[in-house]
């Protein structure tokens, strides 16, 4: 796939040539990310875990306070259970029901960098089975382990993404492979903030303006850490390659996100 860099620092002569991302159209993208979401696998880990972590946390309190479990809190604790496991799915099939859209657009946009951004996007999730598995083995941890982590690693994304390429294409590269994502993320975390702010719109906290200042701090937060997520993976592939980049993009986006809140605190108290 002939790439196409945007930022005026990247040199598109340099940067990494990338396979097609094997989406003749939006609705083949709509339906690997459905078939996704509805797969048992996705079911168990976003539905029936989070219902069952809950349920067992609330019957631990009972044994810990040795208080009689009365049939009228059983049915509470799953009706609570259920709504909280109810809502983190909701949360987490939106976010890919976003994902999704802005992927379905680029599709159909057929420009080289919409191209790239949507292979880097499709492909993140392959490239865990390889260099978690890669770091499991050197830690005498079963290489298996790395499979509950995302699809089987392909030979070609692997090629790809292992390749030197100068900082400024590394970075921009890293801002494609997950712009995507965060625009999900702060989409869908403004709009629970909106709802969770209307249903008690007496609280001060909840009034019109503190909930817009609270979007964008949590807005400039999520962007600060795609930030420091890019000049982390840049600088790792500069010492290590795809490697570097990998775990770069991880240690970046933690220390972005820590000067993301002290900036965000800075500010509010200023």
């Amino acid at each position: 796939m002939d790439q196409l860099y945007l930022l005026p620092t990247s040199d598109s002569k340099l940067g990494r040539s990338f396979p097609s991302h094997g989406f003749a159209g939006r609705n083949a993208v709509i339906a690997k990310k459905y078939g996704e979401v509805t797969s048992a696998t996705a079911i168990t880990f976003n539905l029936l875990l989070p219902f069952l972590n809950g349920f067992n946390t609330r019957l631990e309190a009972h044994v810990k306070d040795g208080s009689d479990l009365s049939a009228e809190e059983l049915r509470n604790h799953v009706q609570d259970c259920s709504l909280e496991a109810a809502k983190s799915f909701s949360i987490v099939t939106a976010k890919i029901g976003i994902q999704t859209s802005i992927a379905a657009y680029l599709i159909e946009a057929k420009t080289p960098a919409a191209d790239a951004t949507v292979y880097l996007w499709d492909s993140y999730p392959r490239l865990h089975q390889k260099y978690v598995g890669d770091l499991c083995e050197k830690l005498y941890i079963p290489r298996f382990l790395a499979s509950l982590l995302g699809p089987k690693s392909q030979d070609a994304d692997i090629a790809c993404f292992d390749s030197k390429v100068p900082f400024a294409n590394a970075f921009e590269d890293s801002l494609k492979r997950h712009v995507i994502i965060t625009i999900a993320d702060v989409t869908v975390s403004n709009v629970v903030v909106t709802l969770e702010a209307a249903r008690y719109p007496k609280y001060k906290h909840n009034r019109p303006v503190a909930v817009a200042k609270r979007m964008v701090r949590l807005s400039a937060s999520k962007v600060i850490a795609l930030v420091g997520r890019a000049c982390g993976g840049a600088t790792g592939n500069l010492f290590a390659g795809g490697v570097g980049e990998y775990w770069g993009e991880y240690v970046g986006a933690v220390i972005g996100s820590v000067l993301g809140a002290k900036l965000v605190i800075a500010v509010h108290n200023s």
